[in-house]
Formats: C-alpha cells, sequence, structure tokens
C-alpha cells in the first residue's frame, strides 16, 4: 500500500492510501486537472532493505561454478571458458574473488545459452 501521512495539529498522524480514486495530476500544458492512473507497478509491494536482502536470489558458490566450467568443458566449450578465464585475468578457477563469481557464472550460462 502507498500512501500520504500527514500531522494534524494536536499531533494526531492521518494516513490516506493512494489509489485511483483519489490521486491526480495536473497536465504539463494546459494545467488542468485529471486523474492520474496508477500502475501495477506502484501498488505491488515494497520491500525495506532488510526483506529485499532475505529475498535476493542466492548468487554462485564456487562449487557451482567449478561444477559448471567442468560440464562446459566436457562437453566441448573449452575454447569459450579459456576465452573467459583470459577476460577475467584468472589462471585458475580458484584466482576468482569472490565477488566476481556472479559475473563469471552468468557468463558461463550465457556460453550455454549462446550455442
Amino acid at each position: 500500500m502507498i500512501y500520504t501521512k500527514s500531522r494534524l495539529p494536536g499531533g494526531r498522524t492521518v494516513k490516506i492510501e493512494l489509489t485511483d480514486k483519489n490521486v491526480f495530476t495536473n497536465c504539463s500544458e494546459c494545467g488542468c486537472e485529471m486523474p492520474l492512473i496508477l500502475s501495477d507497478e506502484f501498488m505491488t509491494d515494497v520491500l525495506c532493505s532488510h526483506c529485499e536482502e532475505k529475498k535476493m536470489i542466492p548468487r554462485p558458490t564456487y562449487d557451482g561454478i567449478a561444477w559448471l566450467v567442468s560440464i562446459l568443458a566436457r562437453s566441448g566449450f573449452e575454447v569459450e571458458v579459456i576465452g573467459l578465464y583470459d577476460r577475467f585475468d584468472i589462471y585458475d578457477l580458484a584466482d576468482l574473488a569472490p565477488w566476481e563469481y556472479a559475473e563469471f557464472g552468468d557468463a558461463l550460462v550465457r556460453i550455454f545459452m549462446d550455442a
């Protein structure tokens, strides 16, 4: 729910949900008032950073990347995997920094998907 919040004299706080029935804007050309249609984008659940972090997609692990490298190499993609090693400036998978796992893993998946 998206809402507006106002503090009234006396300290009381009032929340009003924003809907297609109570949100308006003005035309940028003539200034006339018109209703603003809220898209689904505005009406979906919004998560705080803590809850967003809990829902994050699991990122690749070293073991998962090693498994995928092994599968790709045995499936005839040795040249592409070596090219990826060159692109990341590594000689061995152990040289890959943990913060590079996601990008490296995505690149491995692209090798497979592009085939």
